[in-house]
C-alpha cells in the first residue's frame, strides 16, 4: 500500500510503526554513492555537465561509524561446534556446502566473501606441490563470470593444509566429477552478486553465537586473520598484504612479478588458531 504513498505518508507510517531506518553511513555508500556512481559514468560520456551527488552525503554523528570486528577465540569456538560444521546441518538458504566451506576458507585464507562465492572448480589448481585458489583470472563467460574488486585482488591464495586435511580437495573432485563449473553451485546470484543470499543467511545464523552488538559479520573471518597474520604469523608486511588482495602503494612495491607461490604459501601455513580451536575441529564427524 506505500508504494502509492506520498513522502509525507511513509513518513508518518515510519514513526507510527517503529520502523527500522537505514543508518547514515549505509544510505551515503549504497543509496547516494551508487547513484553518483551512475552519475559520474553519464558525466564522462558528455550526457550530463555535472554531478549532482557529488560531495552529497550526510555527516555522520559522534557513534554511528561502526567498525567491524574480527571473531574472537570464543567466537570462533561456538561457531564451528554449531551444527552446520559439526553436525552436517545444512540450511536451504545457506548454498548446500557453501555454509560449511566459506567460512572455513575465509578463516584460513582471509579472502573475501564474494571472491570465494564465485570460485569455479577450475580455480582450484596445483603449482610445484603448492595448491592454491586462482583469483587472478577474470572471465565474462555466462554462468561462470569471475569479477575482482580491484587490481591487487587479482592474485593467488595458497589452501592452508588444515583445509585439505578437512576435506576440501576431495569436495572439488566430487564437484568436477558432477560437471559442476561453479565449486558452489547451489549459491544463487542476485543483482550481479553470488553471495548476496549467503550473506543475509550467515547473518542470521552467526547472530545466534555471537551478538550482534559486537558488530562482527562473515567479514570479521578477515579482519581475525589479519590480526593472526600481524601477531602470530608474522610474515612480511608485504606478503601479508599480497595473500589479503591489499594495494600496497609504493614505489617499489610495483616493480618485479611479486612474491613466488612458495613464500605466499608460507605465510599461510604459519596461521595456526591454537589448540581451542582444534579440539573444536577434532569433534566434527569423519
Amino acid at each position: 500500500d506505500l508504494r502509492q504513498a506520498s513522502i509525507e505518508a511513509i513518513q508518518e507510517w515510519a514513526a507510527k510503526n517503529r520502523a527500522k531506518l537505514l543508518s547514515r553511513s549505509t544510505i551515503n555508500d549504497k543509496a547516494i554513492g551508487a547513484i553518483s556512481a551512475i552519475l559520474t559514468v553519464a558525466l564522462n560520456h558528455d550526457e550530463i555537465a555535472a554531478n549532482p551527488c557529488a560531495g552529497t552525503k550526510f555527516k555522520l554523528k559522534e557513534g554511528e561509524t561502526v567498525e567491524r570486528q574480527p571473531y574472537g577465540d570464543r567466537d570462533l569456538e561456538k561457531l564451528l561446534a554449531s551444527a552446520v560444521f559439526a553436525k552436517g546441518k545444512r540450511y536451504g538458504a545457506g548454498g548446500g556446502e557453501a555454509q560449511k566451506w566459506l567460512p572455513l576458507i575465509s578463516m584460513y585464507s582471509g579472502a573475501r566473501l564474494e571472491e570465494i562465492g564465485q570460485l569455479r572448480t577450475a580455480d582450484v589448481r596445483c603449482e610445484g606441490g603448492v595448491h592454491f585458489f586462482d583469483m587472478e583470472t577474470i572471465d565474462d563467460t555466462p554462468g561462470q563470470e569471475t569479477r575482482r574488486k580491484t587490481k591487487s585482488s587479482r592474485r593467488k591464495v595458497p589452501i592452508h593444509r588444515r583445509l585439505i586435511e578437512l576435506g576440501l580437495l576431495v569436495y572439488v573432485a566430487a564437484q568436477r566429477k558432477a560437471g559442476a563449473v561453479r565449486l558452489f553451485p547451489l549459491l544463487k546470484p542476485y543483482r550481479g552478486k553470488i553471495t548476496h543470499g549467503f550473506s543475509k543467511w550467515w547473518g542470521r545464523y552467526a547472530r545466534k553465537f555471537v551478538p550482534t552488538e559486537e558488530h562482527k559479520t562473515f567479514h570479521s573471518f578477515r579482519h581475525r586473520v589479519t590480526d593472526q597474520f600481524r601477531n602470530q604469523a608474522k610474515p612480511l608486511y608485504a606478503v601479508m598484504q599480497e595473500v589479503l588482495g591489499h594495494d600496497v602503494s609504493d614505489t617499489t612495491s610495483g616493480y618485479g612479478a611479486g612474491f613466488d607461490l612458495p613464500t605466499l604459501n608460507a605465510a599461510v601455513q604459519a596461521l595456526d588458531y591454537g589448540s581451542r580451536v582444534e579440539a573444536v575441529l577434532a569433534t566434527w564427524p569423519q
